[in-house]
């Protein structure tokens, strides 16, 4: 994160007429937050005409397609002020300020329109509302007429609307598509289970293997992987649950996934659990159920079995070994496990069963 990308920020209050910033970014993982807010202020500051200077400062980090009224409570924003981004609230803010007798500012301004969110609905919503409250909304890529918005002016903001929910829907069927690829060509995503081994390969992308990005495939560990198969006996053969299972594992000595530590429930939980031992790979297993008491987080709960999204069902010609059925991941159709082209958990062999 860069930490001098405030000192590019016009903080001037020379002028009579005060604006409020509206800003978002979408995310901490795929971009610099610091280096994006402070464009978005720069530039919101360099297009307003004369008179005219910023008085307050909207901003959160979030996704545009969160729901208009669930914005502005991940409390991500907190890991970037130190960084000297001036900030009087959110949306959430923003939205409370505009009901107040006596707003304090008389314009909103935005670097474009799809920062106030992709979700065109929503950003009606939220347009309609400052426009009830003769606040109206300026993005420095569209012409400002502080008089009244000319029709070309909303047309093309229209188009632009709508363009923003469709390129947010898009990148989401792209990038389902191209993780299902991914996982048919044979390789993971997500961290490596118990039980396996990385094979990694450098990235096939020339800009992506210059910065040392690689693929990984998973292979089986031989001296971990046969525990694993052990463990799905025990479940399945002598219904043990997962404290039998875990006070067994510690009884003979089987490398805990925590070097140092020892087997518990959810170590064998997670194991148990996970569809990956079966041949699948699942996406969407959690899902977003608001801010976390943890600065930063967002709570995540299950999701039924039936609401899964499945990525892959694992290779239609499977290794000859593999750790017999999770009826908690496949409701009780035990495959030979494989991710896409990596061989099955080492262990005793089996045939594919169905239990029930």
């Amino acid at each position: 994160m860069g930490t001098t990308a405030a000192h590019t920020i016009p903080l001037t209050t020379a002028g009579t007429v005060p604006v409020a910033f509206v800003g978002r970014t979408s995310t901490v993982h795929m971009q610099d937050p610091v280096q994006s807010l402070a464009r978005q202020m720069r530039r919101a500051a360099e297009r307003l005409p004369a008179g005219f200077y910023i008085a307050r400062w909207y901003w959160d980090v979030e996704s545009g397609g969160t729901d208009l009224d669930e914005r502005s409570q991940s409390g991500t924003w907190e890991l970037f002020t130190a960084a000297g981004l001036p900030r009087d609230g959110g949306m959430a803010q923003l939205r409370a300020e505009i009901t107040a007798p006596k707003p304090a500012f008389t314009a909103v301004i935005c670097e474009n329109i799809e920062r106030s969110g992709r979700d065109m609905y929503d950003a009606l919503r939220l347009e309609r509302e400052l426009r009830k409250a003769g606040l109206p909304v300026f993005a420095t890529d569209e012409p400002i007429d502080t008089a009244a918005p000319e029709a070309s002016t909303i047309l093309v903001r229209r188009v632009k609307q709508g363009m923003a929910e469709y390129f947010r829907y898009n990148v989401k069927a792209q990038l389902w598509e191209g993780l299902k690829q991914y996982v048919a060509a044979g390789y993971n995503t997500g961290i490596c289970p118990y039980g396996y081994l990385e094979e990694r390969t450098p990235h096939p992308n020339p800009m992506k293997r210059n910065m040392g990005a690689t693929r990984a495939r998973l292979i089986p560990d031989p001296e971990r992987g046969p525990w694993v198969t052990r463990m799905f006996e025990w479940r399945v053969w002598e219904r043990l649950d997962c404290n039998g299972i875990a006070r067994r594992l510690n009884e003979q000595g089987a490398p805990p996934p925590r070097s140092g530590g020892t087997w518990g429930y959810q170590n064998v939980y997670a194991i148990l659990q996970n569809p990956k031992y079966t041949g699948r790979v699942v996406l969407g297993r959690r899902k977003n159920a608001g801010p976390s008491q943890r600065p930063g987080e967002k709570r995540m709960i299950a999701v039924p079995r039936e609401h899964w999204p499945w990525a892959a069902e694992g290779n239609e010609h499977p290794a000859p070994y593999a750790a017999p059925g999770n009826p908690h991941a496949v409701g009780g159709h035990a495959r030979h496990g494989r991710i896409g082209n990596a061989p099955a958990l080492a262990g005793a062999p089996f045939d594919e069963r169905i239990f029930t």
